[in-house]
């Protein structure tokens, strides 16, 4: 049984993720206050900060949910633009 990836480290999967897939698992990220996860999706140059999901953003669920240093993260990556 092959055992899910908790981290997203692999260096030839950002070579075959797509946008969508990076939006996703930076959703993904945010949601489990994973800093690192969505450190890693957003330093690999996927300019998805400000995507929307279901109404949400992934600078308003981090805000929402009091999460200082992914709101830093998320605005330093320009998340903050739409506003």
């Amino acid at each position: 049984m092959v055992e899910p990836k908790d981290n997203f480290d692999d260096s030839d999967e950002e070579d075959t993720m797509t946008k969508e897939e990076a939006t996703d698992r930076l959703f993904a990220a945010v949601k489990a206050g994973n800093v690192e996860d969505a450190k890693f999706i957003l330093e690999k140059g996927f300019n998805n900060a400000t995507e929307m999901k279901d109404g949400w953003n992934p600078l308003l669920w981090a805000s929402c949910n009091g999460n200082e240093e992914l709101v830093r993260l998320l605005i330093k990556h320009q998340a903050h633009t739409p506003y």
